[in-house]
């Protein structure tokens, strides 16, 4: 597996009203890490002498028809026969379909099937599979992988955490948010459940790091909410998940020690592991 490393600033919507927030990334540089290198790993199956490329450009899925094709536009059709999109070949031998990102609706997982026609004749048709499976693969606290590519310059990064996500499908998902639940940072606030929003393209047959901007591990009442008062806690089963755009969302969870005082907590990962998914995305 492939890996990218994603710095990821998101917005607490609790946290937005106690006046810290966090600003959402784009889809370039180390904000994002969405790459432009093209994956032909993926929909290589649908590849025939009509359709000589068939491969995924960051979140836009890309077919090059042969040189002596002749088709006026080319559909991409899901699995009950409805046309999702079309696009014109024109001066130009490739078709691009940009299924996935911010402001997309994503695309429903399944079977699909490219038309090339000429006027209302058909010229070829090929079939793929557009099917992301993700896996939340393990959750890091800072404090305790210090190596890796924190954000030292922010206040309490030592309590930042970041997932590892997982697609080993055929098409690649979009991450819009994670949703953590008994996690530190939550009890603080006394919601039971804490949400950053993210802007983030996993892609297919890679493993994509996502650094949460808020300090999941937080356990004093900073700016709202109230300082924990540890010794009372014992241990505590946080969950992560991440809300995609397209397929399943993946969950992991986590389970926390709690010792120390109020003013002195001291925290230690028990262990954690993937579990079972929602059904998300669209």
């Amino acid at each position: 597996m492939n890996q990218k490393k994603i710095f990821q600033h998101g917005i607490d919507r609790r946290t937005l009203l106690a006046s810290v927030t966090s600003g959402i990334t784009g889809l370039a540089g180390c904000a994002s890490g969405i790459d432009s290198d093209r994956n032909s790993s993926d929909a290589a199956n649908g590849e025939n002498e009509t359709f000589l490329t068939i491969e995924w450009d960051g979140p836009t899925l890309i077919a090059t028809l042969a040189s002596d094709v002749s088709a006026s536009h080319v559909d991409l059709v899901d699995s009950n026969g409805e046309t999702f999109r079309r696009d014109h070949p024109r001066d130009t031998s490739e078709v691009a379909y940009t299924l996935l990102g911010e402001g997309k609706d994503g695309y429903q997982p399944g079977e699909y099937r490219l038309v090339a026609s000429d006027g209302d004749s058909i010229v070829d048709e090929t079939a793929l599979s557009l099917e992301p499976e993700l896996t939340i693969t393990d959750l890091k606290r800072a404090e305790d992988h210090p190596d890796m590519e924190w954000d030292k310059d922010s206040g309490e990064w030592e309590n930042r955490a970041a997932l590892e996500i997982e697609n080993t499908g055929t098409a690649p998902s979009f991450l819009e948010s994670v949703q953590w639940t008994d996690a530190p940072l939550s009890l603080v606030k006394q919601p039971e459940e804490v949400e950053f929003y993210h802007d983030v393209l996993l892609p297919n047959g890679e493993s994509t790091t996502v650094y949460s901007p808020g300090a999941i591990y937080q356990t004093q009442g900073v700016v709202s909410g109230r300082d924990l008062e540890c010794s009372e806690l014992d241990t505590v089963d946080l969950t992560a998940t991440a809300i995609v755009q397209t397929g399943v969302n993946p969950s992991y969870s986590q389970t926390v020690e709690y010792g120390g005082s109020q003013y002195s907590c001291e925290l230690s990962v028990v262990d954690g592991g993937p579990v079972d998914s929602n059904s998300g995305g669209d």
